[in-house]
């Protein structure tokens, strides 16, 4: 949508690019709840379930909000929430590893 203005002879393309987004959500989202369980099974067991509530909640604050902006300023939005998000997963990626490597260490001392 940046870079590309679709007409009605690129109908196909439109499709493909939704089935690839549908395949990506699927992926992306079965790997959050898989490190979401990972990560707080043992102290949470609800975990699952406050992940799709504050999904809905993502859901029902952009859809409140849809109406009022533009796709260009959603389209920005969007970016900018899939920045801050990767930047947190690259955090929480280093700290497990982090955390991982000192309980190796500490095995290896002890």
């Amino acid at each position: 949508m940046f870079l590309w203005q679709p007409d009605d002879s690129q109908m196909i393309i439109l499709f493909v690019i939704a089935g690839c987004w549908g395949a990506a959500d699927a992926v992306w989202q079965s790997q959050v709840i898989a490190t979401y369980t990972v990560l707080y099974s043992e102290s949470d067991p609800s975990v699952v379930a406050k992940y799709r509530l504050w999904k809905s909640v993502g859901s029902l604050i952009s859809l409140s909000y849809a109406s009022y902006i533009t796709i260009y300023l959603t389209l920005i939005l969007l970016l900018v929430y899939l920045t801050v998000s990767m930047i947190c997963y690259g955090i929480l990626e280093t700290y497990l590893r982090c955390k991982d490597y000192r309980k190796k260490q500490d095995n290896l001392i002890n």
